[in-house]
């Protein structure tokens, strides 16, 4: 039956991009850019995010100990027990900020090791006090346990001391100097160390010299190496090494290896996990990437498209990806889905991939850099950047395009009236009639359009502007200094805005009414935009229809179900006469224009359906549910029949 949800969350994320990894006993435990996944080696059998109490979606490394797990997030330090997230306060350490923007922690006795932002410190767990290094020890690469022992890597430089009495100066032995050292390992009967000048151990071997060797992992009498954006592998001290695989390795370590990449929140690319040494791929059920930079829902499938690089499409809730470029936007428009590839034209897909429509950078002139779409009087237009950033709007007719009179410099963004298409660029937007012919221009750029009536409210990376569509003159901004880069206007009047702040509530005079942020809610990140060269923006896409608000963010994808997204005409709406005597035609007071009428029986049957505000109920006596669908929300109403 079609009731309104309460307010409830779920989150898509980048699972596909491995940080760190834990054993224990037959549990494998997997910090990723998306979450914490729990796995039995093979397989994964859970995912946790926000959603279960982590205080980040991107989860940076795991410690495993007997009956719990520490848990290192960008929000902060977590112990895992029984199902349950514990917060460790960090008033403990001396600079929160150090755990805050820690890399690494290992767990041995009663110390848990971090290897923190600029040094490595740690924990005392029998009195939870910081117990710091030796100031020798600073400026770390690496931090790894190995028996007793915990070795620290730096710059020229790899010491070893006793777990407990690290703490010690005198307890630290120097184990290699001369090289800047990344990370380390035994092999053969030897250390060996990942150097920015290749792999060397203590017997004098040297492997894939002058090169930049970022991890090692000893595995099975193997030697596996990140290198030269490539896994390979060495199968005995002092032979050849092998390549594997090419790829970025993005982390190697306790059997598994992760190909990928990690610059920042928003650009996050995850290309795999792989179990060593059979190479096995995991399925994690996530998202490759983190930039969202289109969303469009066709049925009950949302699309996604982003900066990724072998998966830059994803479909929520299925899991299937395509596209192997990185994409600047995604439309809808004519049966097809179009996509603006950053310096590789245009490729348009069916929804069902049956056929394909591919525009090449020869066939816009060499305006290769697609930024937006948009359909108008009749037409689909398309925005494309040549490599100097000077711009021209083309349309598009089957597979061909054709460039119109519309030239300048850094138009990115485009959208469309009944009236007029509106071309922007960071610091001026343009009117066009039918004919294409200039009318009128506003001194502001945009991020993110949405027709209100008679005006258009503009968010750009100063905030929200309200644009008269008669004068074209404009008031604000309104939210000054935020970067706005989603729009919508529900039923009842409020706006909704995404900027680098988080999701936005506004009354109808742009008053705040209620805010939800990465802290004060499940919200996997912020809806920002980097530059436009890199877009992120349409951050949101409502679905009133499904009780459902779709928020793209820097963490993934965000979806928000709940009453205020289709809050409206149905708070008003009601069935009558009520009761209505069998065979009689009820109606829906303040019903939408594309209502659609369902009458379900108390145990869900369905019995009859009509378009329209009306609907006869020639059925027996009782009490029924009518529900009341339109395209931009929906409202279940009880109905009594009673004999004639």
């Amino acid at each position: 039956m079609l009731f309104l949800l309460s307010q409830g969350w779920q989150l898509w994320t980048n699972t596909e991009l491995l940080l760190d990894v834990c054993r224990r006993n037959d549990t494998v435990f997997m910090a990723t850019a998306g979450g914490l996944l729990l796995s039995d080696g093979g397989t994964i059998l859970k995912s946790f995010t926000k959603m279960d109490g982590l205080r980040s979606t991107q989860v940076i490394s795991v410690a495993c100990e007997e009956g719990g797990l520490w848990v290192l997030t960008r929000g902060g330090l977590q112990y895992f027990e029984d199902g349950s997230f514990k917060d460790i306060n960090l008033i403990t350490f001396d600079d929160p900020e150090e755990i805050l923007g820690a890399r690494r922690i290992r767990k041995r006795g009663d110390f848990l090791f971090i290897l923190g932002k600029t040094k490595p410190t740690a924990l005392r767990l029998s009195d939870t006090v910081e117990i710091p290094f030796p100031r020798s020890i600073a400026s770390a690469n690496g931090l790894k346990l190995f028996g007793d022992s915990i070795v620290v890597v730096g710059t020229g430089w790899a010491f070893i001391a006793p777990t407990d009495s690290f703490y010690v100066e005198s307890a630290w032995d120097t184990l290699f100097t001369g090289y800047d050292v990344l990370d380390v390992d035994t092999f053969g009967g030897s250390w060996v160390f990942a150097t920015r000048s290749g792999l060397r151990d203590t017997l004098g071997n040297v492997s894939l010299d002058s090169v930049e060797v970022s991890a090692v992992l000893s595995l099975n009498d193997t030697l596996w190496i990140a290198a030269l954006r490539a896994l390979f592998k060495l199968p005995e001290v002092g032979g050849d090494t092998q390549r594997v695989r090419d790829g970025d390795v993005r982390f190697l370590g306790r059997g598994y290896v992760s190909f990928g990449y990690l610059r920042d929140p928003s650009y996050m690319i995850g290309l795999g996990i792989y179990r060593l040494p059979d190479m096995w791929r995991l399925k994690t059920g996530g998202l490759g990437f983190t930039s969202i930079t289109g969303m469009v829902e066709l049925g009950d499938s949302l699309i996604l498209c982003g900066k990724g690089v072998e998966y830059s499409c994803a479909v929520w809730p299925m899991g299937h990806t395509f596209n192997t470029l990185f994409v600047n936007t995604l439309k809808y428009a004519r049966g097809w889905l179009w996509i603006g590839y950053h310096g590789f034209g245009v490729k348009a897909y069916r929804p069902d991939m049956s056929d394909t429509i591919t525009i090449r950078p020869s066939d816009l002139n060499d305006y290769a850099y697609v930024f937006d779409f948009a359909e108008f009087n009749g037409k689909l237009y398309t925005t494309a950047w040549n490599s100097f950033g000077f711009s021209k709007v083309f349309a598009i007719e089957d597979s061909t395009a054709e460039p119109t009179t519309i030239v300048g410099s850094g138009y990115h963004f485009l959208y469309s009236t009944e009236e007029n298409l509106v071309v922007c660029s960071e610091g001026e937007c343009k009117f066009y009639d039918g004919d294409l012919r200039p009318v009128g221009s506003i001194p502001i750029g945009a991020n993110v359009m949405f027709r209100r009536g008679d005006t258009l409210l503009v968010g750009n990376d100063q905030g929200l502007y309200v644009v008269s569509l008669r004068t074209l003159t404009h008031d604000g901004p309104y939210l000054q200094g935020h970067q706005i880069t989603g729009l919508w206007v529900g039923l009842d009047g409020k706006v909704w805005v995404a900027d680098n702040t988080g999701l936005l509530i506004l009354d109808e005079n742009f008053n705040l009414v209620k805010s939800y942020t990465p802290e004060n809610s499940p919200l996997a990140g912020y809806p920002v935009s980097i530059t436009s060269y890199f877009p992120l923006r349409y951050t949101l896409l409502a679905n009133p229809d499904e009780n459902r608000l779709y928020i793209s963010t820097d963490g993934g994808l965000s979806i928000l179900t709940s009453p205020e997204v289709v809050a409206g005409w149905e708070i008003n709406s009601l069935v009558y006469p009520n009761p209505a005597r069998r065979g009689q035609t009820v109606r829906v007071k303040n019903c939408p224009i594309d209502a659609r009428l369902t009458l379900y029986t108390l145990s869900g049957t369905r019995i009859k359906e009509n378009r329209g505000c009306s609907l006869v109920v020639n059925v027996p006596p009782g009490l029924y549910m009518l529900a009341v669908v339109g395209s931009q929300g929906r409202k279940v109403l009880k109905v009594v029949v009673q004999e004639r």
